[in-house]
């Protein structure tokens, strides 16, 4: 039997695993990306390709010079490929794509995958059957195109895709400069100005902060105010907090998290007193990871603004009804918009949003199970986790080792699904397809039978009481869902498991003390504090959960 022929499209995070995987499962795999490197919008391009007015690759994302990740190396590494010991708690930009470049030589993907090439046109094949994948060549002015057939198509294009601007009365009359947060580089290019940027969430909040250190006064536009956090929280990565345990989101339902966990967020400065009173709670709405926030704007270079009503031909005015006049330049950090207008199927007619989608996977309505989608969704959390899952499920469809229910289920689940969204981020732009990451990937790892379930932890309880603390109490990272079920690797999962928090601290550690105790946590101690409560609590829920 001949192998099943794959095509994946994008060689960003998503694509690099989708990659892996399908080799790891025996099948012929070739990826396509318009970039000349890989890693999406990590890749390590250089400033002058950037800056390169002539570059034929349009990319409408990219990091700022100062970007650095959100989340922490341990919650960003995939599960069989760990940052190195020595690199810092937080990454570069530079990094990350060296990251993803190490990753690509060690699985040996690179042969698997041609870059400056463009995905045309992916049709359907004319019995029905497999898939019509054309390409061009970026660069070259032949412009010929070649077109491939393939068993199954992977999309892992991403959703930063298309650079979005809302309609504001206004805006086309406005005389200073206009770009996109995906535009921005450097703050030395608005040294001086009076600087508005408009946008609710991480690339805002950080941008704003950025602009302000070069500016001579910047201003944020949150409409809906700020929910703003921090990577580190008493010196820790936040994702160490409890919010983002198994206990936490298994015992709690999402919409009492801003119950919860909101009021020690907001112990950290008067929301109202700096103008980003949020208007919805904890986890309803985006959130903003800027360290420094508080402290731009109570030095005066950052000030907060509500809602845009209308832009003048040298100002702004305000729902709240303020106004300035004179703004120099104004910066939209106001999103992206999916785009696979190469896809000619009448299954994404409406569009990828509009779509039934399985688990945000698998279109309900392709009942050949061909055509799949990873990372087209907006995250809450660490997405490469995520990513990677996604790509092990779709994996082992095509290689015909996991099967999907009817599709009456499918539709229905994904509906229940979409009305749970729907209910916590109400807000237009945030409820269609956002998800909370520890909810979301343990779903995912129950359609491969790779999740801790409540009663594995309350066995391990009995033979690793510290693995088992760290799977109920930790951050659920990519590692924890390679101990069970296909593609499990008990010992180096473990390992990686058990060694995640001291792997953070130790790039810190540059001075030798006395007598000094290794790891910021004493774990022995709060294991046997809690393993009486984990013991009862974990037994409860197998009997509430029946899992």
């Amino acid at each position: 039997m001949s192998k099943k022929k794959v095509c994946v499209i994008g060689a960003g995070t998503s694509g690099l695993a989708a990659v892996k995987w399908c080799l790891q499962e025996g099948l012929d795999v070739i990826c396509y990306d318009k970039r000349p490197l890989i890693g999406g919008l990590w890749s390590l391009e250089d400033e002058d390709s950037r800056k390169d007015a002539n570059n034929p690759v349009d990319i409408q994302c990219r990091p700022y010079a100062s970007c650095i990740t959100n989340d922490n190396k341990e919650v960003i590494s995939y599960s069989d490929f760990r940052f190195p010991k020595d690199a810092p708690m937080y990454l570069s930009a530079k990094r990350m794509g060296k990251y993803y470049e190490d990753y690509a030589d060690t699985f040996k993907l690179k042969p698997h995958i041609k870059l400056n090439t463009q995905v045309v046109k992916v049709k359907r094949g004319s019995d029905g059957s497999g898939w019509a994948v054309t390409t061009k060549t970026i660069g070259h002015t032949d412009g010929k195109n070649i077109t491939a057939y393939v068993d199954a198509v992977v999309v892992c294009t991403g959703h930063y895709h298309r650079q979005y601007i809302p309609k504001i009365n206004g805006l086309s009359s406005f005389k200073g400069q206009v770009i996109h947060a995906g535009d921005y580089f450097r703050p030395e290019e608005f040294r001086g100005k009076n600087v508005l940027i408009i946008g609710g969430s991480n690339s805002a909040s950080e941008i704003a902060c950025d602009i302000s250190r070069e500016s001579n006064q910047a201003y944020l536009s949150a409409r809906h105010g700020l929910w703003p956090l921090t990577r580190l929280t008493g010196g820790v990565p936040s994702q160490l907090m409890p919010i983002w345990s198994r206990y936490a989101t298994m015992r709690y339902d999402l919409r009492k998290f801003d119950k919860i966990f909101g009021p020690g967020i907001r112990q950290r400065f008067n929301f109202k007193e700096y103008s980003m009173e949020p208007k919805r709670g904890l986890l309803q709405m985006a959130v903003a990871i800027c360290d420094d926030i508080e402290f731009r704007i109570s030095a005066g270079a950052l000030k907060m603004k509500g809602g845009v009503k209308e832009i003048t031909e040298t100002g702004v005015k305000f729902e709240d009804g303020s106004q300035i006049d004179d703004i120099d330049a104004i910066v939209f950090a106001t999103g992206y918009r999916p785009c696979i207008d190469f896809l000619e199927d009448p299954i994404v007619s409406r569009g990828i949003e509009a779509m039934d989608m399985y688990k945000h996977i698998i279109p309900v309505e392709d009942e050949s199970h061909s055509l799949f989608f990873i990372g087209q969704f907006d995250m809450l959390g660490a997405t490469t986790a995520c990513f990677e899952l996604q790509a092990r499920v779709v994996v082992r469809i095509i290689a015909e080792k996991l099967e999907l229910p009817p599709k009456e289920i499918m539709k229905k689940r994904d509906e229940e699904d979409l009305r749970k969204i729907k209910a916590n981020f109400q807000e237009v732009e945030y409820n269609n397809r956002m998800e909370f990451y520890p909810k979301y990937i343990e779903s995912i790892a129950d359609v491969l039978d790779v999740r801790p379930t409540p009663w594995r932890i309350f066995l391990l309880y009995f033979t690793d009481p510290k693995l088992a603390h760290q799977l109920l109490f930790g951050f659920p990272l990519a590692p924890v869902f390679r101990l069970y079920g296909p593609h499990s690797n008990w010992d180096e999962a473990r390992k990686y498991i058990m060694e995640s928090e001291d792997n953070l601290m130790r790039p810190l550690r540059t001075v030798q003390y006395a007598n000094e105790t290794k790891g910021f946590l004493n774990k022995g101690t709060i294991c046997a504090a809690s393993i009486a409560t984990a013991l009862i609590a974990t037994f409860v829920w197998h009997r509430i959960f029946h899992t």
